[in-house]
């Protein structure tokens, strides 16, 4: 339990990042069909990130499969509600 409860405050801690690092992956690849290469580049961007970090209690790997809904989630509302215009090429 202590182990999901870590996981679940680092999850909202990390939030308001993965917010804008979906923003910001989306706007530097703006073409549609290109899903995989944007998650690729949002995780590099954030393990990165993470990496340098000695204090954390959760590995990243444990992390990212939890994070992937979430990031799949945000992408979905904001491909549908328009704020993400892509493009085809």
């Amino acid at each position: 339990m202590a182990q999901f409860l870590a996981i679940l405050s680092l999850i909202s801690k990390l939030f308001p990042v993965i917010v804008e690092l979906v923003k910001t992956v989306e706007a530097a690849v703006p073409i549609g069909g290109q899903g995989a290469a944007k998650l690729s580049m949002f995780k590099a961007m954030l393990q990165s990130a993470y990496g340098h970090f000695t204090d954390t209690t959760v590995a990243f790997d444990a992390l990212w499969p939890m994070l992937q809904p979430i990031i799949g989630s945000l992408v979905s509302m904001y491909n549908s509600s328009g704020l993400f215009k892509t493009t085809t090429k």
